[in-house]
């Protein structure tokens, strides 16, 4: 079963998107932040998938990509922000996130965004 770990600071939003990834038949793991989910990754980096809130503290989504790519390369990392602004969906992008997904985002959207990411180990 792929491992999904779900940063968000937001306790109510990590939540629902952890249910929503268990209901579609995914192991999920959860981090209130980037440094707490790096935290996590020095733990256990057995890790299909990280989808992750940009506008965090003390350490935000883009710096968590950066991180993530430069010391677990094999980990693709979902984004997920309130902000869509274009700059920020580019800046992810150019550093290696396989994708962006705005909120609000329905469920569809979301098992689509992470179904299209996993689709060689989807359950």
């Amino acid at each position: 079963m792929p491992r999904i770990l779900v940063v968000e600071d937001d306790d109510s939003s990590r939540s629902l998107v952890a249910r929503i990834l268990e209901r579609l038949g995914y192991a999920t793991a959860q981090a209130t932040n980037g440094q707490t989910a790096l935290n996590i990754l020095r733990q256990d980096s057995a890790f299909d998938l990280i989808v992750s809130d940009v506008r965090m503290s003390p350490m935000d989504g883009l710096h968590l990509l950066t991180e993530v790519k430069n010391g677990y390369s094999t980990i693709p990392v979902l984004l997920i922000s309130v902000h869509g602004r274009p700059e920020w969906i580019a800046e992810a992008l150019d550093n290696g996130a396989s994708g962006f997904l705005v909120k609000p985002f329905v469920k569809d959207q979301l098992a689509d965004a992470v179904n299209a990411i996993l689709a060689p180990t989807s359950p």
